[in-house]
């Protein structure tokens, strides 16, 4: 997710860091709202072993 890393960055800068902050906070609160409605266990948690199987 690097673009959006970049976007959230973006709105930052033309924001003031203040507002950008505000902005990415709630894009992350809506994140987990969506994830909420659409997973199919919206409670689960991250699974630790998915990066290092990524990496081998």
């Amino acid at each position: 997710m690097p673009g959006d890393r970049r976007a959230v960055n973006r709105a930052e800068d033309l924001q003031g860091p203040h507002a950008g902050v505000d902005s990415a906070f709630g894009l992350h609160h809506l994140a987990h709202a969506h994830h909420a409605e659409t997973a199919a266990d919206p409670l689960g948690g991250v699974d630790t072993a998915a990066p290092k199987e990524a990496n081998t």
